[in-house]
């Protein structure tokens, strides 16, 4: 008993100290659990947002295909006549020195 507290005062502290950082463990696990489960919803609201997102674009461009694809089967004469005239342009652009 030299010291400033006896052995059993020192194990009682010991046990207090060990329980205290015992909780602060779960406390941290729980927090940890929490987080996880948080990113694992947000990783699926992002996946199903581009889902859909992705679905959306495929459904206009196929929707846009159809719809020039129309337009170009009814009047071919003005496809033509764009087509020649982009042609032109660009050949004209490009063979300038």
């Amino acid at each position: 008993m030299f010291g400033l507290f006896s052995s059993r005062d020192r194990r009682e502290q010991e046990r207090r100290v060990r329980a205290r950082l015992e909780e602060g463990r779960r406390h941290g696990l729980q927090h940890l659990n929490d987080f996880r489960q948080q990113a694992r919803q947000q990783t699926q609201r992002a996946s199903e947002y581009f889902e859909d997102g992705s679905r959306r674009a495929r459904e206009l461009t196929c929707d846009s295909a159809r719809r020039i694809d129309d337009s170009a089967r009814e009047n071919p004469w003005a496809y033509v006549a764009a087509g020649t005239l982009t042609g032109i342009a660009l050949g004209y652009l490009l063979g300038r020195k």
